[in-house]
């Protein structure tokens, strides 16, 4: 038999008419398929950040659209009476099942993936409207005992009707998820109910479009045909059990995917603004830092003057009175000097422009130079400044003079700072590291007052000593550990101490430094 009917129709058609029951039954199944369908849409969108989660939802949500779909042909189908008993091809069935997933499966996917334009919706819709066709034909085909051609001018306007409504149905489901009106319900609802309507209608045209006789071994019967297998209301029933099961998990779930994401965009918008914040305080802790730079550089600048005045009047012809004054002015001088320098180092470190100038040199002669300069300061105490080293060994090196002289000098004025009778040892031990580099440790070791050891965080924090009091009578603006710190930190190495209250403190540093190799 020709697929499509031209000329006259053939004596034998069977005609039939339908049950209204299962015809009203079948656009309340399209319309809860379409409605389950935009709310699936809407969750798809929300769970794009999450491959695995929507590839999940995409399968989950093209099962139960295409059954919905599906199960409204079949009851359609179904509802149509005739004397011929309806039994249906398994393999060809499944297949228009298959069909309609995939159809399905395909709008989901166009209307969560694709940058949605009326271009896109059209395309979108033509490969859906044919797919559903196809799902539609295929099912017909799947009947047993009859022969069907098709009038082409309703054929045509089926698969016609199939493409508008796709295209409608998809149109539908980017404005349902595109827009936020709190009357977003009573919107699914029309729209459900609109491509409900247009499913329906490409069916029943289909339908109409059939020209239906009896094979020939087929038995014609004046009793109301059974239905094959289970009874179409029972599959109606069964499929919309599914979906209101998918539809209330769905909703769930995109409940819970949209206060994730409100809770994100705040977590964003926290961390956003926490970062802003941080970079204004990195750029005003810049700028502070550049300030402190300048001033005390503009500061040092007279101070020196200063200096180097008084140094000229202690070598003048003055009385004993008039030298007092003059040695007062010259160490009050170098105190704010050196406090001067230690902000001027700080401020380079906090801006990140303490650079390490590296030159050969020899690290027990700059050693030797600063205890020979401290040991000055330690006599003035009363204290002895005691080495516990070859003064006579070399050790050559690679490094920056000042920053390690600068170091020592720290560390053995903070000994003598904190220690009121004994002494203060300098202790120097090396090893070869390796062919290239020298471990040096250097332990500054006195008897002073010592630190309790609640106290031991404190020692390397800017502008911290163990207590007020210290600060009233030792002076010093504590900034000469952390200076201290840093330093050995860019010259590759490590500081630490021990101590005890009333027995005293062990600072000590461990640099690896670059032998000169140089003959």
């Amino acid at each position: 038999m020709d697929f499509f009917q031209i000329g006259r129709l053939p004596s034998n058609q069977v005609h039939g008419s339908y049950d209204l029951g299962l015809v009203v039954f079948s656009f309340i199944v399209a319309m809860f398929a379409s409605y389950v369908a935009l709310n699936i849409a809407a969750n798809l969108k929300s769970t794009l950040f999450d491959k695995t989660h929507y590839y999940k939802w995409l399968f989950g949500g093209s099962f139960v659209m295409g059954l919905g779909i599906w199960t409204m042909h079949f009851i359609g189908m179904e509802a149509f009476i005739t004397f011929i008993p309806m039994e249906y091809d398994f393999a060809l069935t499944f297949f228009s099942l298959l069909i309609a997933i995939a159809a399905s499966g395909f709008a989901l996917f166009w209307v969560t993936r694709v940058q949605i334009s009326i271009p896109a919706i059209l395309i979108g819709g033509l490969g859906m409207g044919i797919a559903i066709a196809s799902m539609h034909y295929v099912g017909m085909s799947a009947m047993m005992h009859i022969n069907i051609s098709y009038l082409p001018s309703l054929f045509f306007l089926s698969i016609f009707i199939a493409i508008i409504a796709s295209q409608a149905a998809l149109w539908l489901m980017v404005k349902s998820h595109d827009s936020g009106s709190p009357r977003i319900l009573g919107f699914n609802i029309l729209s459900a109910g609109v491509m409900g309507f247009a499913i329906c209608g490409m069916h029943y045209v289909g339908m109409a479009a059939a020209v239906i006789t009896p094979a020939e071994d087929t038995i014609l019967s004046n009793m109301q045909p059974m239905h094959a297998g289970l009874p179409p209301f029972y599959v109606g029933a069964a499929t919309s059990l599914i979906m209101i099961v998918f539809l209330f998990l769905s909703s769930t779930n995109h409940k819970f995917i949209i206060s994730l994401k409100k809770n994100n965009e705040i977590l964003k918008a926290k961390e956003i603004e926490l970062d802003e914040a941080r970079k204004r305080a990195e750029q005003a802790n810049i700028a502070k830092s550049f300030f402190l730079a300048n001033m005390s550089h503009e500061i040092r600048t007279p101070l020196n003057v200063i200096i180097g005045t008084a140094s000229l009047l202690a070598r003048s012809n003055l009385d004993d009175k008039e030298k007092k004054y003059v040695k007062r002015i010259s160490i009050t001088s170098r105190i704010l000097l050196e406090l001067i320098m230690d902000i001027l180092d700080f401020s380079k470190i906090e801006a990140g422009k303490l650079k390490i100038n590296l030159i050969n040199c020899d690290f027990i002669v700059l050693i030797n130079e600063v205890i020979e300069i401290m040991s000055v300061r330690a006599e003035e105490r009363g204290l002895k400044l005691i080495t516990n080293y070859d003064p006579k060994l070399s050790l050559k090196i690679i490094s920056d003079t000042v920053r390690i002289q600068q170091i020592v000098t720290n560390l053995i004025g903070n000994a003598i700072k904190f220690t009121e009778k004994g002494y203060v040892k300098v202790n120097i031990t090396s090893k070869q590291k390796d062919d290239d580099y020298f471990l040096i440790r250097l332990e500054v070791e006195d008897s002073g007052i010592g630190i309790s050891e609640d106290k031991f965080d404190r020692l390397f924090q800017k502008f911290s000593q163990i207590d007020a009091s210290s600060t009233r009578k030792f002076g010093g603006t504590g900034l000469g550990l952390v200076i201290s710190k840093e330093l050995v930190r860019l010259l590759g190495g490590e500081i630490n101490f021990t101590s005890q209250v009333g027995k005293g403190s062990t600072f000590w540093f461990e640099i690896p430094f670059l032998i000169d190799k140089r003959q």
